[in-house]
């Protein structure tokens, strides 16, 4: 009995540790190629690599690029550091456009920085739809009491007089 118990333990230790010595060479084959997409651009930059980072293919599927009056590219450190990232394979690209869905959600003025104005106009339109909802309610219920139903009874339930529909304890 303890041998069986011995040999089906042993056996889960030794293919959890020869999984993991044979994942060494591909942990060490993703490291070089990070090391290699982080310094592809080694201590400086040149005109087409910055153009490429702009502007580039992976940038305007993003959606990153900003255009300037000046006609000059430029790159700033988050679009940077989002493209090192999607190449990397850190993130992927839908998971960029759905940050950046919530980030436009969240940016009631559209101006591209999130700031006390866009809280306070945000909950300021929140409270306006509460608001209106709440009128249209009321007055659908004024409607109903002026037509002579009160709400909440069987008859005001549209349908419910004319359907002819049984309920399960027969009534109609």
């Amino acid at each position: 009995m303890f041998a069986t118990v011995y040999v089906l333990i042993a056996g889960t230790v030794l293919l959890h540790n020869m999984s993991m010595i044979s994942m060494i060479p591909i942990e060490l084959r993703k490291r070089r190629v990070e090391r290699a997409v982080l310094r592809q651009f080694g201590n400086q930059l040149d005109d087409a690599a910055l153009r490429e980072l702009a502007t580039g293919p992976l940038v305007k599927r993003l959606q990153l690029s900003a255009t300037r009056a000046d006609g000059l590219d430029e790159c700033t450190r988050e679009m940077f550091a989002l493209a090192m990232l999607v190449r990397l394979g850190r993130i992927s690209e839908q998971d960029v456009r759905s940050t950046f869905d919530a980030f436009r959600r969240l940016d009631v003025d559209d101006d591209g920085v999130l700031n006390s104005r866009d809280i306070i106009m945000g909950e300021f339109q929140r409270r306006q739809t509460i608001l209106r909802q709440s009128r249209s309610q009321a007055d659908l219920q004024s409607v109903q009491q002026k037509a002579g139903k009160n709400p909440g009874t069987p008859s005001s339930i549209p349908g419910s007089e004319s359907d002819g529909v049984e309920l399960i304890d027969g009534r109609v």
